[in-house]
């Protein structure tokens, strides 16, 4: 007996309210299903009889089954047609390996762990002062010394202050190793090595290997975007590609006493919707500093205390996204904004986006559900201040 065509790997399905989305990984092509090509699509999914399931359909709506073979047929062939069943040559893909395994810290290292998504990332290193530096970045302490042989003066200090010196360091999920040779120069290892001449450069690819390892969750789908929470406690996502104002907008509102989580990767809960923080220093070019009344030289990467004093980063899991932003910064524009709903709301959320092809079907449900509960708005603005009331024009209708 014939069944039904089956889904290619690269196929991710997601049930809507209006049917299915299917998500075709190789083309990075979003298709809206209604309701019977959901109902087709699952049929292929699962692989079950075709005549069977034709007769089973027929069953149940009191339809002839020769009209619905008739329209499952021209389903197929529009499935054929869009690549969504069928074969295409695979894109070749570029992942992540695991980063160095822990337990790498000796006695004269330095060390700290940031928490980022679903990880805890401890950094290793032998120069003390670089390793102090990452640790102001991300406003985290850093310590000196093997973790499990002696408590130094910074966990002394700790555990004055009722904290435990090793709750920072529970159970490392990764590790990243900075090591200095004898002739000056530093190797960064993550999930490759590479050599740099002087810590300038270690701190500049660090940040740079640091998002991409967090980008390849393969439990959490990543969104390039920044995450904050307003001041009453409402979780705002701002997808948005580069270059389009997300990480100077964020700054932005985390001087209005906004609650800073990311400004890079937006780590979503696949069962609660939950964002997870990965608190890194932003990202801020010259000309967003000086607008934002920052200094103007040195490194692009800003340490969120830096932006504001007393500037609070989110620590756990903060809720599920409350409402979407989309920003899009163009300094000859007017500005505006306007609703986005239904799949094209979905499809923003799965271009911005980072590791579909990692976390798959369950993550593409995840972003409808995303998409469903929460108000999605485009603005476009050509200054701060008008991205500012924008986002409280928004804020106030929700």
């Amino acid at each position: 007996m014939p069944s039904f065509p089956p889904l290619p790997a690269r196929v991710l399905i997601a049930p809507t309210k209006e049917g299915a989305v299917a998500y075709d990984l190789d083309a990075r092509e979003l298709h809206v299903l209604n309701r019977t090509g959901a109902a087709v699509a699952a049929a292929c999914a699962g692989g079950v009889d075709r005549d069977g399931q034709i007769a089973e359909w027929a069953s149940q709506t009191g339809a002839d089954p020769k009209v619905i073979e008739a329209d499952v047929d021209a389903v197929l062939e529009s499935f054929s047609d869009l690549g969504i069943t069928g074969s295409r040559p695979p894109r070749e893909l570029f992942l992540a390996e695991a980063a160095a395994p822990p337990g790498s810290v000796t006695s004269t290292d330095s060390w700290l762990v940031i928490p980022a998504a679903e990880h805890r990332i401890r950094i290793v290193g032998d120069d003390r002062d670089l390793i102090d530096t990452i640790a102001a970045l991300f406003a985290l302490p850093a310590r000196h010394g093997r973790p499990d042989s002696h408590v130094d003066e910074d966990e002394a200090s700790d555990a004055e202050h009722g904290a435990s010196p090793f709750e920072v360091d529970p159970d490392p999920t990764a590790e990243f190793l900075i090591r200095r040779a004898d002739d000056g120069t530093y190797s960064l290892t993550t999930d490759t090595t590479v050599s740099l001449p002087n810590p300038t450069a270690v701190l500049d690819n660090f940040i740079g290997a640091f998002n991409y390892f967090v980008s390849r969750s393969a439990t959490h789908p990543i969104l390039h975007a920044a995450a904050l929470t307003d001041p009453l406690g409402r979780v705002v996502l701002f997808p948005a590609d580069r270059n389009k104002g997300k990480s100077t907008l964020t700054a932005a509102l985390v001087q209005r006493g906004w609650t800073y989580l990311t400004d890079e990767s937006a780590a979503i809960g696949p069962d609660d919707l939950a964002v997870l923080p990965c608190a890194k220093p932003l990202t801020l070019d010259r000309a967003s500093r000086r607008a934002l009344g920052l200094r103007e030289d040195g490194s692009d990467d800003v340490a969120l205390a830096e932006v504001a004093a007393g500037a609070v980063a989110w620590s756990g899991p903060a809720g599920a996204p409350d409402l979407v932003i989309l920003p899009s910064f163009d300094p000859e524009s007017e500005p505006a904004r306007d609703r986005v709903t239904g799949s094209e709301a979905i499809a923003t959320l799965v271009e911005n986006t980072l590791n579909l092809f990692l976390v798959g079907s369950d993550g593409l449900r995840a972003l409808v559900r995303v998409a469903d509960r929460s108000p999605v708005h485009r603005i476009t603005y050509p200054d701060r201040e008008s991205a500012i009331a924008l986002v409280d024009r928004v804020l106030a209708e929700v």
